[in-house]
């Protein structure tokens, strides 16, 4: 998941997000932020906008924790 969250992101939009989140497995979600466009925001900003999502705090732990197979 990278810079589809924004700050203004309407509230029907990170439902779905988090509904598709949800369907994929968040054990599956890699968050990242390094989107090389003009209106990309820093990490710890992009992290913020993230956890606007309806996600249940144990989801947004789990996506936090979460390590690429390829990276263990």
């Amino acid at each position: 998941v990278t810079t589809v969250v924004f700050p203004k992101t309407p509230a029907e939009l990170a439902a779905l997000i988090a509904q598709r989140i949800r369907e994929l497995g968040v054990q599956r979600v890699l968050f990242g932020s390094d989107a090389p466009t003009e209106d990309s925001f820093a990490p710890k900003a992009a992290w913020a906008a993230f956890r606007t999502l309806p996600l249940t705090e144990a989801e947004f732990q789990t996506i936090a924790s979460n390590v690429p197979p390829y990276m263990r």
